[in-house]
């Protein structure tokens, strides 16, 4: 065999033996598959082919949508490395810039994203992307006035770019720090017991540590009345991590608990999870009543999903409930949602209206939405449940609430 012949031989047997679809020279190729994959939600393949191209072949394109993928899974640890390869290989690459902006976005590494954005956009002052997320990143590190500044200046280029409008309207909401909220909600039952009715009053003041919230509500029912004062507040704990901590009073403690105590602990987690766990402690001219919540959650593109169980002990054991919800986001404050619950509970226990509850099942939906200072919330729902003594009952609730940042 001469040595042309053994050479083609050898060539013929490497492509012969390379995995199928992942020859040197084929990265676009591997790209539009990979991309065809993730449209059909099969990312998890898309992944692998993309894992088994670099394993043969450096390409800093294939490279970029590898950790483009990985990001999107959620798996930022490993998205910031391919990234930056990316770039220690291409340091001008601005693509490369803007995906390990949002990683670094993404997973609370506000610091970051705002150095990156501030050195590319040296290069590339009028990259609308970079002007976007170097706003983002700014708004996070609480430098509100450069980030509007940066906003501004797209503006005046791109006057009706939508994004950018959402961004300085948040931020400007962000610079009210304070908000007040009146509600109004009535429940009726499908029994002829005594509809209840519930106005409240809030007054929410934000700071950089955390928000704080301050309630009078007052509820009708059986001809009663009863007020109850109530503070909530959510300080932030670590990276990642932040509570909410409740505490109540109602002086003639009619409808709802003389004293109330309450407490979670919300964990950022990877991949877009995250986790709280918590405690309810309810004291009436009766009995006392602690309930023990947990709360599994993810957020993916515009969607929040989330899991909560509620378990109440008592001397026959415990009684359990589980409420899942889907909630679309449309921007920043504007969404949608929808809940199904089931259990010995229709709700979280708040008033005398949902103790005594044997079984129980319940749909709620929600929207909140604003409109330049004004917020308007709206929701209603339907509950079937068994009560103590008193058999099957159905409850139809709607409610309505109009806030104001100052």
């Amino acid at each position: 065999m001469g040595l042309r012949r053994f050479i083609e031989f050898l060539l013929l047997l490497a492509v012969l033996t390379r995995p199928l679809g992942l020859r040197a020279d084929d990265s676009e190729d591997v790209i539009k598959k990979a991309r065809a994959l993730s449209a059909s939600k099969h990312r998890d393949q898309a992944i692998r082919l993309l894992e088994d191209y670099l394993d043969q072949s450096e390409d800093g394109d294939v490279r970029l949508v590898y950790g483009l993928m990985l990001s999107w899974e959620g798996n930022y640890d490993q998205a910031r490395k391919e990234l930056n390869t990316v770039l220690l290989e291409h340091p001008a690459y601005t693509d490369a810039a803007r995906a390990l902006v949002n990683v670094e976005l993404w997973s609370d590494h506000a610091e970051s994203a705002e150095e990156i954005t501030g050195r590319f956009l040296e290069r590339e002052p009028g990259d609308r992307d970079l002007m976007v997320q170097r706003a983002r990143a700014l708004r996070v590190l609480k430098r509100r006035r450069e980030a509007l500044t940066l906003i501004q200046k797209l503006l005046q280029v791109s006057p009706r770019d939508k994004e950018a409008l959402d961004l300085r309207e948040g931020i400007q909401q962000d610079e009210q720090a304070w908000r007040t909220v009146f509600s109004q909600s009535n429940t009726w039952f499908s029994d002829g017991f005594s509809p209840w009715s519930e106005q409240s009053l809030s007054l929410k003041r934000g700071s950089a540590a955390g928000s704080t919230l301050f309630r009078f509500s007052r509820a009708h029912e059986f001809g009663y009345s009863s007020d109850q004062m109530e503070v909530d507040t959510y300080p932030h704990l670590w990276k990642g991590a932040y509570a909410y901590v409740n505490g109540g009073l109602s002086p003639d403690h009619n409808l709802y608990p003389h004293y109330r105590f309450g407490s979670d602990v919300y964990q950022n987690l990877s991949h877009g999870w995250e986790a709280a766990g918590g405690f309810r402690r309810l004291i009436f001219s009766s009995t006392r009543i602690t309930v023990y919540t947990a709360l599994v959650g993810r957020y993916h593109a515009n969607w929040y999903f989330s899991g909560r169980t509620f378990i109440t002990p008592d001397d026959a054991g415990a009684s359990r409930s589980i409420q899942l919800q889907a909630r679309r986001y449309f921007g920043h404050e504007r969404y949608f949602s929808v809940r199904y619950g089931i259990g010995a509970s229709p709700f979280e226990i708040r008033n005398l209206n949902q103790i005594g509850v044997l079984n129980s099942q319940s749909f709620t939906s929600d929207m909140n939405w604003y409109i330049g200072k004004w917020f308007v919330s709206a929701s209603g729902g339907w509950a079937s449940q068994d009560r103590i003594n008193l058999g099957l009952q159905h409850q139809y609730n709607l409610g309505v609430s109009v806030a104001r940042k100052f």
